[in-house]
């Protein structure tokens, strides 16, 4: 019976924890789960845990698209009507949505070796080598990620499934997420599409200034080795 008891107030306590989590998806697509402490017209006041410890967050409201929590979901962002290339909250929406399957989807293999091949080849040169890398880094970049898409329609002419497929032909294919409220208006894809290819754009750096960094410890590495041989 205590057993049981002691099951029961643990589960209680658990749901209650849940149940007061808030969750802000910021404007990049990220997501940052605690409990708001303090909210006003610029800020909101956000309690996380760290590693050892719980702390404090202040975010400014125009970096949030939205507050989501357990009841309902609260839209911060709000579109400037005097910018004509400002999102509303429908496009804001989908671009955040591109943002995070690109991060989840995209992949860019020959970024990261041909970083590494770089660095590799930098390290040859010394100090004046790093322009190698560097060079590659900033090619790698100028180049955005191309994808795919059809669009399938059911009888009332809706928008009812969207599929995205990678261009560069090695396989990385997938079904994107469809939004629980589809959208005619093909504007609101060509957001989804921009989201998707600066995510994809910024994952394909990196992966170039990671290959780049462990080529040229590779090839330090390597000569020490061969030296002391």
């Amino acid at each position: 019976m205590k057993t049981f008891t002691g099951l029961f107030v643990f589960t209680f306590f658990l749901a209650g924890c849940l149940l007061s989590q808030d969750t802000l998806t910021m404007l990049d697509g990220k997501t940052i789960t605690g409990s708001i402490v303090q909210k006003n017209d610029t800020g909101i006041i956000i309690t996380t845990q760290g590693f050892f410890a719980k702390k404090q967050k202040r975010i400014y409201n125009d970096e949030v698209f939205s507050i989501h929590n357990a009841i309902e979901e609260t839209i911060i962002y709000k579109q400037d009507t005097a910018d004509i290339n400002s999102f509303n909250v429908g496009q804001m929406s989908y671009f955040i949505q591109g943002m995070n399957d690109g991060r989840k989807n995209y992949h860019s293999p020959l970024s990261t070796i041909g970083g590494f091949v770089s660095g590799a080849t930098g390290g040859i040169f010394g100090f004046w080598g790093l322009a190698i890398p560097s060079t590659y880094v900033f090619i790698a970049g100028a180049k955005t990620p191309k994808y795919k898409i059809k669009v399938t329609y059911n009888e009332d002419s809706d928008i009812i499934a969207t599929t995205h497929k990678n261009s560069t032909g090695y396989g990385f294919a997938y079904n994107a997420k469809v939004p629980n409220e589809l959208k005619k208006d093909v504007s609101y894809y060509d957001c989804y599409k921009n989201g998707y290819q600066e995510a994809a754009k910024d994952k394909k750096i990196k992966n170039a200034i990671y290959g780049s960094v462990i080529g040229v410890i590779s090839f330090i590495a390597g000569s020490y080795l061969i030296v002391r041989m």
